[in-house]
């Protein structure tokens, strides 16, 4: 099924019409929102949330698959950090439903699904308004007290189905274990090794859908476009609604924005002697609205530590069958 993926034809594909934004939040819930808001990211962070750019500090961390430095950098403009399943019937799941590119609606690759696009501030109101249990976490994340993103009163000023920003890792896994799917990882479901490229297209789920098995270098060709994602050369200085390039889809048809818009969290994680859970680093993919054409590649990853609540830190969750 995979091959037949990568023999469609990517001229022939279709739009998908963007989608409406929800009604606007009583201002009843914005301030419990906001009284919620607890951010454990550094004040440098919450600072410049809209002057990330290029010149990223951490460059070491970026690779490109093969072991290699990190040459462009993350451009995430943010400082580095080296100190410090459900059933589908169950409420939140995003099962296999939606039309694809639409938010909560999930690609089917064969041995595994992942989510069309980012998840969405709408989506994540509706985590946020479950019951979600801390407890449900996992030991690595013990040190949490909320799922509350960086900045999020803000973030509910914006569209509804603009990606959910600033959330750490453990916010990812949480989101991603209430919908009923997890942080993507190894084909088989388990997490991979942060000392791992992450570049096998048959075993790494987010490497393998982004390049569409291998047949790519950026999730719609092989050639740098600086117009069909959201990227720093875009000019957008900020994220997009989900979907709403339809340029930036790709690997498989109805997969979109895997370049670009925010980096995405991974399951792999380190597991470094006598560094607390929260400082840990954790593999992020796909590069951000900041991140120059290097960044942007399908085979570029770089790692944050479990913490981080950047603005160009989002989600996307995949699911086995």
């Amino acid at each position: 099924m995979w091959a037949d993926a990568g023999r469609v034809n990517r001229e022939s594909r279709h739009t998908f019409a963007a989608m409406r934004p929800l009604p606007t939040f009583s201002l009843a819930v914005l301030m419990i929102l906001a009284c919620a808001c607890s951010d454990d990211s550094t004040a440098a962070d919450d600072a410049d949330a809209n002057q990330a750019s290029e010149g990223e500090s951490d460059d070491s961390s970026t690779t490109d698959g093969d072991g290699g430095g990190g040459g462009g950098g993350d451009g995430d403009g943010e400082p580095d950090e080296t100190g410090g399943a459900s059933e589908p019937d169950e409420p939140g799941d995003t099962g296999d439903t939606g039309e694809p590119g639409e938010p909560g609606a999930m690609i089917d690759l064969g041995a595994y699904m992942i989510n069309a696009t980012e998840v969405t501030v709408a989506q994540y109101i509706e985590f946020l308004e479950s019951d979600f249990e801390l407890a449900a976490l996992p030991q690595t994340c013990s040190w949490k007290s909320d799922n509350v993103p960086g900045q999020w009163p803000s973030q509910l000023e914006g569209p509804a189905n603009a990606p959910a920003a600033r959330v750490d890792w453990c916010d990812a896994w949480a989101y991603c274990h209430w919908s009923g799917a997890r942080l993507c990882g190894l084909v088989s479901g388990e997490p991979e090794s942060l000392d791992d490229p992450g570049d096998d297209p048959h075993d790494n789920e987010w490497y393998r859908a982004c390049t569409d098995a291998a047949e790519l270098l950026y999730p719609y060709g092989d050639i740098f476009d600086e117009t069909r994602c959201n990227g720093e050369q875009l000019g957008l200085e900020g994220v997009a609604p989900v979907g709403s390039l339809s340029g930036c889809e790709g690997g498989p048809p109805g997969l979109f924005d895997m370049s670009g818009n925010l980096y995405e969290w991974t399951a792999a994680c380190g597991d470094e002697p006598d560094l607390e859970d929260s400082k840990q680093r954790c593999r992020r993919r796909g590069g951000s609205f900041a991140s120059s054409s290097f960044a942007l590649r399908c085979r570029t990853s770089s790692s944050r530590t479990r913490g981080h609540r950047g603005a160009e830190m989002g989600i996307r969750c995949c699911k086995t069958f």
